[in-house]
């Protein structure tokens, strides 16, 4: 069974290339990298120990993110681990709409 870790592209016959990439849930460079995915949308997300600080296409959560419903759909996981405050989120979203980026 193959690292969940690498990628392998296989260019023609016999050629091989591996590239790294974290695995999700593993540390790189001090941060937990994640992709989630909700209807057309999709979030690539990187946590960070730290005071609890959202981040979402260069924007503080409140200037990204407007309805009240959204922003508790944001920080329900972190919620739920117990470790909201604790982290940092840097999230780049794109495509769906406002409700499939938040994840509803």
């Amino acid at each position: 069974m193959s690292d969940p870790s690498t990628e392998l592209n296989v260019g023609g016959e016999g050629a091989t290339a591996v590239t790294e990439k974290p695995a999700a849930g593993v540390m790189k460079n001090g941060y937990y990298w994640g992709t989630g995915r909700r209807k057309t949308a999709v979030a690539r997300v990187r946590l960070k120990p730290g005071d609890g600080k959202f981040v979402i296409n260069g924007k503080e959560i409140n200037g990204f993110f407007f309805s009240p419903r959204d922003k508790s759909d944001i920080v329900a996981p972190l919620k739920v681990t117990k470790t909201f405050g604790k982290y940092d989120v840097f999230a780049n979203v794109h495509g769906g709409g406002g409700t499939g980026q938040a994840g509803r």
